[in-house]
């Protein structure tokens, strides 16, 4: 009978990946170097974090300069990338950048271009107090005022009342993400059969808007 199919364990699987993208790295570097950013890695799954781990170790021999984030506010106990942080954080070839809160001309800026306009000076009060600094607090700031919401109340109840002015669909969307607490693809949205029925094809598309 023909022989059983070659079988292939995932940690060979991921190490023979490993040695591809090292492989192209080095191919795409020639006489120069390549830049390569790897953004929020404490949602990342073992194949990056794999990847990083080994390039720290054979990087220096790749024309590559390697740029990752991730929030270490996100990293408790028991969380699978404080291995990976801890032997960045002693690596005296990596240089640390921490990402401070923006600064109140900074927030000014980014309101001015979300709004279009010159924001009032209460506005620009109101969202340096309410966000820390933070612009993604802020973004969602001048979405709340766009709703004609009050950015007097506490954060937590601006998203709620902008949620609650969503489709049902998008809620549930929503609510499913928010459980999850890092990125889901696409594809396992739409396929899951949730308690209240799988989610319409819009749903994903209004959340996201």
């Amino acid at each position: 009978g023909p022989d059983p199919p070659f079988q292939v364990s995932p940690d060979q699987r991921a190490g023979r990946t490993t040695e591809a993208v090292l492989g192209l790295l080095a191919r795409l570097g020639g006489d120069g170097v390549v830049l390569l950013i790897l953004e929020d890695l404490h949602w990342a799954d073992p194949g990056p974090r794999r990847l990083v781990e080994t390039m720290l170790r054979v990087g220096r021999q790749l024309p590559l300069c390697l740029v990752v984030s991730y929030r270490p506010d996100e990293l408790h106990v028991r969380h699978p990338m404080r291995g990976l942080a801890t032997a960045l954080a002693a690596d005296a070839a990596v240089d640390h950048l921490a990402l401070a809160p923006l600064e109140r001309h900074h927030l000014m800026t980014l309101l001015e271009q979300q709004l279009g306009e010159r924001p009032s000076g209460g506005f620009v009060a109101a969202v340096v107090s309410a966000s820390g600094g933070d612009p993604l607090v802020a973004e969602q700031l001048v979405a709340a005022q766009r709703a004609h919401l009050r950015l007097s109340d506490p954060f937590d109840q601006l998203g709620a009342a902008r949620v609650g002015l969503l489709p049902e669909g998008a809620v549930r969307c929503l609510r499913l993400l928010a459980a999850a607490r890092r990125p889901v693809p696409e594809a396992l949205i739409r396929a899951m059969d949730l308690p209240g029925g799988r989610l319409p094809a819009t749903a994903l598309s209004e959340a996201l808007a």
